[in-house]
């Protein structure tokens, strides 16, 4: 027999579901997503019987992953219970803060990346471009009947 807090915990993650399924719907072709584990047996095998124990154990999952993406290594010493779900949750957003900005770093430097090879391309064709002009007037031939040459040659 299911408690309250269970049945209330069972309808809230049915009710997240419905919502994600909806926004799939918009546009199957360009989403996807898993969905939530309703079950009320399964959730209290992991020690989940409420709302708040969900709403905890999400943050915990959060924090973790979050925190593997940003340093590389899960945070096995961290003592989830001596902190609040709110205190997770504030490290979180916080986390969340971070790795916006690691993006956007890495979106700068792929930027700076791609502008300086195009710089270098750029600088390799003109020194192309003067190579076949110069060779071009050693033969007293315009540059146009050296690239012929070089196509028949080819």
């Amino acid at each position: 027999m299911l408690t309250s807090d269970q049945i209330a915990l069972v309808d809230y993650i049915e009710a997240k579901n419905a919502k994600t399924e909806a926004w799939v719907a918009e546009d199957p072709q360009n989403r996807w997503s898993t969905f939530l584990v309703s079950d009320a047996e399964t959730l209290a095998e992991w020690g989940i019987f409420s709302i708040e124990d969900f709403k905890r154990s999400s943050a915990i999952d959060t924090f973790i992953d979050v925190y593997k993406d940003l340093n590389g290594i899960k945070p096995r010493w961290v003592n989830f219970d001596s902190m609040t779900t709110e205190e997770i949750n504030k490290e979180n957003e916080s986390m969340y803060r971070q790795l916006e900005e690691s993006i956007e770093e890495e979106r700068k430097w792929e930027e700076a990346r791609y502008a300086e090879k195009a710089r270098q391309d750029e600088i390799r064709r003109q020194e192309e471009k003067k190579r076949e002009e110069e060779l071009a007037e050693s033969l007293s031939v315009d540059v146009e009947t050296l690239q012929r040459w070089m196509k028949e040659a080819a």
